[in-house]
């Protein structure tokens, strides 16, 4: 089972690798996933993660991370967006 899972309506591919690399300094006591809703692709660097889950939408932003909503399978949700840069730890210190 899953302990956290985030998800996101995704637009801003530019910044999904280095909100993910932020995600894992931020959750390292805890299992997370990853799960992300709109019109583009994962990147190729996210391809190869386990923990990671795209839903292919052309909605809005608010549609988006509805649908997001309904794949997860963690114990916690987080709801963030796709600018988001994670503080070290921070996971960890606020669950």
């Amino acid at each position: 089972m899953t302990d956290l899972s985030v998800f996101l309506p995704a637009i801003r591919t530019i910044n999904w690798n280095r909100m993910y690399d932020s995600l894992v300094e931020s959750c390292k006591k805890y299992s997370f996933e990853l799960i992300m809703c709109g019109p583009f692709p994962l990147t190729d660097y996210l391809k190869t993660k386990d923990n990671v889950k795209m839903v292919e939408d052309f909605g809005c932003p608010s549609r988006c991370a509805q649908l997001a909503s309904f794949e997860c399978n963690g114990d916690m949700l987080y709801h963030v967006v796709d600018d988001a840069m994670f503080i070290p730890n921070a996971i960890d210190e606020a669950i």
